[in-house]
């Protein structure tokens, strides 16, 4: 079977695109969901970590159990331990992303850096 250049060259071209879109609007999705985005982090990994244990019962891995469960607890831990300090990491991850935006150099690179992926 046969790979036709022009299929490979569109879905490069169209990943090209979206990595553009994706890159230019992160920034802004950043900044204005900050605390949210790390509260979704630290939940997802508390999911994940249950998600895992369940599926080593459902499947009877042991050590699927064992590292989910680990996960879990470890997850679980963190979040106890930092949840009151999120709103400070929140103005962190804001103060950071508005220096990023506002030094269009650093966009330039990234934007250069998906052109470069997108054709290698």
């Amino acid at each position: 079977e046969t790979l036709d250049p022009n299929s490979i060259l569109l879905l490069v071209t169209v990943t090209i695109v979206l990595g553009f879109v994706f890159a230019t609007f992160s920034m802004t999705f950043m900044i204005r969901f900050a605390e949210f985005l790390i509260k979704l982090s630290v939940i997802a990994n508390i999911i994940l970590g249950a998600g895992m244990a369940i599926a080593g019962v459902v499947y009877e891995k042991a050590e699927i159990i064992a590292l989910g469960a680990m996960t879990f607890v470890l997850a679980s831990c963190y979040a106890w331990f930092v949840w009151n300090r999120i709103a400070f990491a929140a103005a962190n991850l804001i103060t950071a992303s508005v220096a990023v935006k506002s030094n269009m150099g650093v966009t330039f690179f990234a934007w250069a850096a998906i052109l470069v992926g997108g054709l290698w």
